[in-house]
């Protein structure tokens, strides 16, 4: 997630949730198209481990209830 503060890019540690300012990054990892940016090394690895599970989806509930939805 990418915001804005003091004019300066901020990012989203997707371990931590701790902001992070791109070029401090600690670390990064690039995942199906998108870079994501760490405050630690421990926290890239741990997201490298498994990144599908550190990535909000946030559609996913409505997914689901579309599902029901259709039952007859």
């Amino acid at each position: 997630m990418t915001n804005m503060k003091d004019g300066r890019r901020v990012e989203i540690d997707p371990v931590s949730h701790l902001e992070v300012v791109p070029e401090h990054a600690a670390a990064k990892s690039f995942y199906r198209g998108h870079m994501y940016y760490c405050t630690s090394r421990v926290n890239k690895e741990t997201f490298d481990d498994d990144p599908q599970l550190w990535i909000p989806t946030p559609h996913a509930s409505m997914t689901s209830a579309a599902l029901y939805l259709d039952e007859p």
